[in-house]
């Protein structure tokens, strides 16, 4: 059973070294930091112990070296030689401090062996995983997992990450869990979600006024950046990810932006990042800064883990200022998660537990039946086959031939599907965003489709006007993007709908079934009352008068000539034809007579009593 969980309350400007009363990383811990920028690695750099550090980032690594160059570090990769590492440790007189990659963990251990060290390395040297979350994210790193082949036997060992993953391994519980908490929110994030993020980002990326100061935007995919930076015809713009090949090749046009290292001086208005850029390092810009994480579902790899590398992304703004030694940390202006979902319902998101147990239970399995098969195969003189070890790979390991399950292994496999299950719906985005002490808002670019084809007109127009409303009562949801354009649009192509929403309200159109033929009707019959009480005056005296005949056409051109300029209309909706006895409509008092006009006898009426405009 997990030990404990001692928690520790600080304040956001308050650094790593607060935390605790000596100032160091507690032996055997595993800390959950909250927050990006604590100073946890730079506690270490500078704790009075021998130290292996371990950062998943060599950019990191050799940025941290640098910065801290008075401790005299040595940075371990791929390239430096375990002759390398034997020389730092045998000759350097003060406090080791070694910082490696996780892939060349082994290197240093391979020193320790050849100096007949390893005892002593086991004993006496700090071991910390730093940024911990890496080795159930980063599956796709070959040789993430090779501290783990060492980790457990240091006696003084620590674990940390200000976006900590549950790690199954057992081991872990041992470890003294520490949760640091801070009472104020981090920031806020707007989520802008639609369908086509694409759109979105390039509407943002061609409308630069929208942002005070410059934008930093974090997007795991070198070919949808090419591609936003060819369509929005971008200048100012900076690309930041890995140099090699294939990213180059991706970037085609755009390779012209690519800058090896991100630097403030070097900054234009638009910078992109892909995922290399996520975590670790320290992004100094300004308060008028926006952060931008973009991700979306017909992108795959674009599909961060949200409480991890997303978490991280939108958490590198530094100050370039400094505080005792340190860079500020800053809330940026704006952050902005721009996505999509994958449209799932809230019942059928399946929660952390049920996919940590959904993956043992098939490890388990597997690697059963793949060891009964090695037994089974070994019996009757048969041969291995490789698909066999393939299908165990991802799941366990190997010790003298026999398959154990590998629980980092399968964090990895749980890691990736939860984190998935992350953009389900806009619901579990949020969630993700205020379980790590985020505020989050909605906008949307665009209102969401209409479904017309195969539905009652009643349930078309019902759903347009529950739009209508969501935009009058939440006007700030729809800020950004064009679906006031679309509001519009809809305004028009629906006309008679719109007119009875402002009109009746819901609950008259609820009433009206949000039937055509009864809102026009409705409508009609609310039009001609109000035109009816403006043409009155227009039949007062000394137009119609008591006592006086009036021929039938007479009566009938001054009522069109009036029906036309006030709108009076039939039921279906076309232009009323005036009939003479329409006066009566109006209050007249009228009798049928005859007339002579210019010598011919006409068929008129006799005003038996005239219009009084003062009554009622």
């Amino acid at each position: 059973m997990k030990k404990h969980i001692e928690n520790i309350d600080l304040k956001l400007d308050d650094y790593f070294e607060v935390a605790f009363d000596d100032k160091l990383i507690p032996t055997n811990s595993f800390i959950d930091k909250s927050k990006t920028g604590l100073g946890m690695t730079y506690s270490e750099f500078h704790a009075d112990r021998h130290s292996i550090i371990v950062i998943p980032s060599l950019q990191i690594i050799e940025d941290k070296c640098k910065s801290y160059k008075y401790k005299k570090p040595i940075s371990v990769w791929d390239e430096i030689s375990v002759d390398q590492v034997k020389s730092y440790i045998s000759k350097n007189t003060g406090w080791l401090k070694i910082v490696c990659t996780p892939e060349a963990f082994k290197k240093i251990v391979d020193a320790a062996v050849q100096l007949d060290k390893l005892d002593w390395l086991y004993k006496e040297v700090f071991c910390l995983l730093d940024e911990a979350h890496c080795y159930a994210c980063d599956a796709f790193r070959k040789g993430i997992l090779t501290p783990f082949r060492y980790f457990w036997r240091f006696k003084r060992k620590a674990v940390g990450s200000a976006t900590p993953y549950p790690f199954t391994d057992k081991r872990f519980n041992d470890l003294m869990h520490y949760k640091i908490r801070y009472k104020e929110s981090f920031g806020k994030i707007t989520i802008v979600d639609h369908a086509k993020p694409m759109d979105v980002l390039h509407y943002f990326l061609t409308n630069p006024s929208m942002f005070k100061g410059r934008v930093h935007i974090f997007f795991n995919s070198v070919k949808e950046i090419a591609r936003a930076i060819e369509n929005a015809n971008l200048k100012d713009v900076n690309v930041y990810c890995r140099a090699d090949e294939k990213n180059t090749i991706s970037l085609g046009d755009a390779a012209i932006y690519y800058r090896e290292r991100p630097e403030k001086e070097m900054f234009k208005k638009f910078n992109f990042y892909s995922c290399k850029y996520n975590e670790g390092w320290d992004l100094y810009d300004d308060e008028n800064t926006t952060m931008i994480l973009v991700t979306d579902t017909k992108v795959a790899h674009s599909l961060v883990g949200i409480q991890y590398k997303g978490f991280q992304a939108v958490g590198r703004l530094r100050s370039d200022k400094k505080l005792n030694g340190k860079p500020l940390i800053i809330k940026p202006d704006m952050i902005y998660h721009i996505t999509d979902t994958l449209e799932m319902e809230n019942k059928d998101v399946r929660s952390f537990e049920y996919i940590r147990d959904n993956w043992y239970a098939e490890a388990y399995l597997h690697v059963k039946y793949y060891n009964l098969f090695k037994d089974y195969i070994n019996e009757n003189g048969f041969v291995q086959k490789d698909l066999t070890k393939i299908l165990i790979k991802p799941l366990s390991i190997l010790k003298n031939g026999v398959a154990e399950v590998y629980p980092m292994k399968v964090d990895q496999l749980i890691c990736n599907e939860h984190s998935m299950q992350g953009y389900s719906n806009y619901d579990t985005i949020a969630s993700q965003w205020q379980e790590r002490n985020y505020e989050t808002e909605l906008r949307l670019f665009d209102i969401p489709p209409i479904q017309i084809r195969d539905r009652k007109r009643s349930d078309v127009n019902r759903d347009i006007v529950g739009l209508w409303e969501k935009h009058r009562l939440y006007p700030e949801t729809y800020r950004h993007g064009i679906a006031e354009r679309s509001i519009q649009k809809l305004y028009n192509r629906y006309k008679n709908l719109h007119s009875a929403y402002l009109t009746f309200g819901i609950d008259g159109l609820e009433n009206l079934g949000y039937n055509d033929k009864e809102i026009l009707g409705s409508l009609i019959e609310l039009n001609n009352s109000n035109a009816r009480d403006l043409i009155k005056p227009y039949l007062a005296p000394p137009i119609f008068t008591k006592g006086e005949r009036y021929t039938r056409g007479r009566i009938k051109e001054i009522l069109n000539e009036l029906y036309a300029k006030f709108e009076v209309k039939k039921s279906n909706g076309q232009r009323k034809k005036a009939t003479a006895e329409d006066l009566i409509d109006f209050g007249f008092e009228i009798k049928a007579v005859d007339m002579k006009v210019d010598g011919k006898r006409q068929s008129a009426l006799l005003i038996l009593e005239d219009l009084d405009l003062q009554d009622g």
